[in-house]
């Protein structure tokens, strides 16, 4: 009888283990951060765009953001900050900023009502750089997004992710679709903060087709 109760007993515990294992296995593939990576002219901006997935468990974020030397990021005076809030963020969440160099600014959201990231996946933030005159045409170089750390409500975790890296090849000309407001083709118009517009603006534009095809699109 002992010895069923130490085999039961054993049974609990091991399976508990299990449990456990795979939660932390799950919890540490939960977020994953990715940038696309870009064409950018001499003495024009461009734009780093962070993506992410698997953002509904956590309620905050810290990150560098560091760019090639010789760049610079640029100050977007209606968010009165560097970072441009991306379209999973709640209203309750802030962003803040700080520019370490010219080239490597470092973020960190947080929440003011201790709440998840409303979207699961999504545009995370944003942030505008400028390539320098100089800069020499055909050249590919590298951006970083390093130091990543997420974290969940009232202290229950901290997920920290490897650097994830992208690329700036410097042109002469950067693709732009042939759109215009008029086009038929054309259903949805969205900034890279996922906000809706009525029409193209200047800058990256994320158009949506009557076909459900989205492109990025640059409007000089």
């Amino acid at each position: 009888m002992g010895d069923t109760k130490k085999q039961i007993t054993m049974k609990k515990i091991f399976s508990t283990l299990l449990i456990l294992v795979a939660g932390m296995a799950a919890y540490a593939q939960e977020a994953t951060l990715s940038v696309d990576d870009m064409k950018v002219v001499p003495g024009k901006e461009g734009e780093v765009v962070i993506n992410v997935t698997g953002a509904s468990n956590y309620i905050a974020a810290g990150m560098y953001i560091t760019l090639p030397d010789g760049f610079e990021f640029v100050y977007n005076d209606d968010e009165e900050s560097y970072c441009v809030p991306g379209d999973v963020l709640a209203k309750s969440h802030s962003v803040a900023d700080n520019l370490q160099e010219k080239n490597a600014l470092k973020f960190a959201i947080t929440s003011l009502k201790n709440a998840s990231f409303k979207s699961d996946e999504g545009t995370l933030a944003s942030a505008a750089f400028k390539c320098p005159e100089d800069a020499q045409i055909g050249s590919k170089l590298e951006g970083a997004i390093k130091v990543i750390e997420f974290s969940k409500a009232n202290g229950a975790g901290l997920f920290t992710l490897d650097d994830v890296t992208f690329g700036i090849e410097v042109t002469d000309a950067v693709a732009i679709e042939s759109l215009n407001a008029n086009d038929t083709n054309i259903s949805e118009v969205y900034s890279v903060s996922g906000a809706q517009q009525n029409n193209l603006q200047k800058g990256v534009n994320i158009v949506k087709y009557a076909n459900g095809e989205v492109k990025k699109v640059v409007v000089k």
